[in-house]
């Protein structure tokens, strides 16, 4: 499904032309994918560097807890487990469902991407 001509704009297109075409579609596709990857590339790594911050304030504030409050909060966790059971199934899903978001939203642009250019490289032009 090779276009042969834009009738609104008067123009058509000669074999060589539709090859041509072909290629500056992949192009354009490669450059959005890499503009994509780089952008996906930014936020990960900010995403990463915020859970790895968050981890290190989690830990100075246990390691400046006395041993009492320490217990505390060990106890107030255990309560709050054995009270809302559904909770615990909550924040167990949050990996699974993080993955699978990361998945849609990175993993299978890129996919749809690269099967764009190899389709469009690969395809005949007359």
């Amino acid at each position: 499904m090779l276009p042969t001509e834009i009738q609104a704009l008067g123009i058509k297109f000669a074999s060589s032309d539709q090859r041509a075409l072909l290629n500056v579609f992949a192009i354009v596709i490669g450059y959005f994918l890499v503009a994509f990857v780089l952008y996906a590339s930014s936020d990960f790594l900010a995403w990463r560097l915020a859970i790895r911050e968050a981890i290190r304030e989690a830990s100075k504030r246990r390691r400046s807890m006395d041993a009492d409050a320490e217990a505390l909060e060990r106890q107030i966790h255990e309560e709050v487990a054995r009270s809302y059971p559904l909770l615990n199934v909550r924040f167990n899903l949050i990996s699974l469902v993080s993955s699978a978001r990361a998945a849609c939203e990175f993993v299978l642009p890129c996919i749809v991407g690269g099967v764009a250019i190899g389709i469009l490289l690969a395809t005949y032009a007359p």
